[in-house]
């Protein structure tokens, strides 16, 4: 079962026998315990769904900590981005980045607020036309609740065919 944090949870216990009970006052039991608060991350993702094959584009990723607690110890940001993508971004304060192959990693040990917001404005450019799509997965900040941390944003792209054509004579 799920506690909602601040939900005060009260147990309750009795206790009978067939055999007379020479202290009856003592067979009841109660104790309540308030649900402590918790950091809950999620992540989305917004930007334009078409786009032209190496034409950069604006994205945002956006991390919030959605839990009535702040964050505590490091938060990884993972992006999986089309292969081949260009991205050119400048993260956050304390906030560092690898980017190995398609996969776009973004790390930090910074406290989140409870409804606090981090941004992360992503130039992004595509080096092949078609559907493709953009995931993000945000985890750790000593969260609990990990079933909303995905995002993902569908894409389709075109190849640039106003291009002028050069002709040469021979």
């Amino acid at each position: 079962a799920t506690a909602i944090p601040g939900t005060t949870l009260t147990n309750r216990a009795t206790a009978t026998s067939s055999v007379p009970d020479v202290n009856p006052d003592n067979n009841t039991g109660e104790t309540s315990l308030v649900v402590a608060p918790i950091a809950d991350l999620v992540t989305t993702i917004t930007g334009p769904t078409q786009f032209t094959v190496g034409v950069s584009q604006p994205y945002e990723f956006v991390v919030t900590n959605q839990g009535g607690a702040p964050t505590t110890g490091p938060i990884t940001l993972v992006i999986t981005l089309p292969q081949g993508a260009v991205a050119t971004l400048t993260p956050p304060a304390g906030w560092t980045y690898t980017l190995v192959g398609s996969t776009l990693t973004l790390t930090s040990n910074n406290v989140v607020p409870s409804l606090g917001i981090v941004r992360f404005p992503i130039q992004l450019s595509f080096p092949l036309d078609g559907a493709t799509r953009i995931d993000a997965r945000v985890g750790g900040g000593g969260e609990a609740v990990t079933s909303n941390n995905d995002a993902s944003l569908a894409l389709s792209g075109t190849a640039d065919t106003t291009a002028p054509i050069s002709v040469v004579e021979r």
